[in-house]
């Protein structure tokens, strides 16, 4: 990330928001934001997406709390959805997904070229990705009327 790495956090927020929103979860509050040395990991279901590039080698963590992901399943079909199985993994990998081509797309209005892996999912148990960064982890916390979820950028240089 850039010294003045507001911008690049900026568009990730915009991004989830934008994602979410797009399916109806509104409004998408943010919380708080906070720069540590390592991930913390949150929610009971957590999508990891790698991104890198020219300058960039990081990573893309989106957690949810179980309310929280049962919303955006449920958001997603257009009816309730009420437990996480396999159908509701993968609707949350999609909107991983969906997440990170959006970030893809935004941070390239400020000349990154990033390609991303397929998310990744992990839950209470899992081994998780290495926590620590280069650069430093941004962290936000957001939620929606049904639940939390955090944000997680580690957008370290190359």
């Amino acid at each position: 990330m850039s010294n003045n790495d507001t911008k690049e956090l900026e568009a990730v927020v915009e991004s989830v928001r934008y994602v979410l929103e797009s399916i109806g979860l509104i409004p998408v509050s943010v919380d708080e934001h906070s720069k540590q040395a390592e991930h913390c990991f949150y929610g009971d279901i957590i999508g990891a997406m790698s991104l890198t590039g020219a300058g960039v080698d990081g990573t893309l963590i989106l957690g949810f709390e179980t309310a929280a992901a049962l919303a955006v399943v449920s958001a997603m079909f257009g009816e309730e959805y009420g437990q996480l199985d396999e159908v509701s993994k993968s609707m949350i990998a999609e909107i991983a997904n969906m997440v990170c081509g959006r970030v893809k797309i935004r941070m390239s209005e400020y000349g990154y070229s990033i390609g991303m892996a397929v998310p990744q999912l992990f839950f209470p148990g899992d081994m998780l990705p290495p926590t620590l960064s280069k650069e430093g982890v941004h962290t936000v916390r957001c939620h929606v009327k049904q639940g939390g979820f955090q944000v997680s950028l580690d957008f370290g240089a190359v």
